[in-house]
């Protein structure tokens, strides 16, 4: 191999490294497969690969009471990497925003405009009501 390759291995290996000091990604299993989410580290870690120890995936956030101390002490240094907070009840609060929502857009029944846009955009453009 010649020196110059040689040379841009080692800068494309050293480039590599220093994103997974930066980037992390968050894993979360579902009942179909696994999602995963880039992140930007808000501290640098040689791990990359995070699960959130507070939520199961497919099933709800279960209540802060109810958490371990290991599984506590598990999340708290999870939102200190991916979200820079130190408050691990501020932090576990994101995620109960985050189940309110799914939870909202499960019960939720649209509305005959929602439900079928097109029938009324033809009301509209024939009648001219609304």
């Amino acid at each position: 191999m010649k020196p110059q390759h040689k040379a841009a291995w080692g800068c494309g290996s050293l480039f590599v490294a220093l994103l997974g000091l930066i980037l992390g990604i968050e894993e979360t299993p579902r009942e179909h497969g696994t999602e995963y989410e880039l992140f930007v580290k808000q501290m640098p870690t040689l791990q990359v690969i995070y699960r959130n120890p507070a939520v199961c995936g497919e099933c709800d956030v279960e209540p802060f009471a109810s958490l371990t101390p290991p599984v506590k002490s598990e999340f708290a240094e999870f939102c200190r990497v991916r979200y820079g907070i130190s408050e691990v009840r501020a932090c576990y609060g994101i995620y109960l925003e985050r189940q309110r929502i799914a939870n909202e857009g499960r019960t939720e029944v649209p509305s005959r405009s929602e439900a079928h846009p097109s029938s009324t955009s033809r009301v509209d453009a024939v009648g001219g009501l609304n």
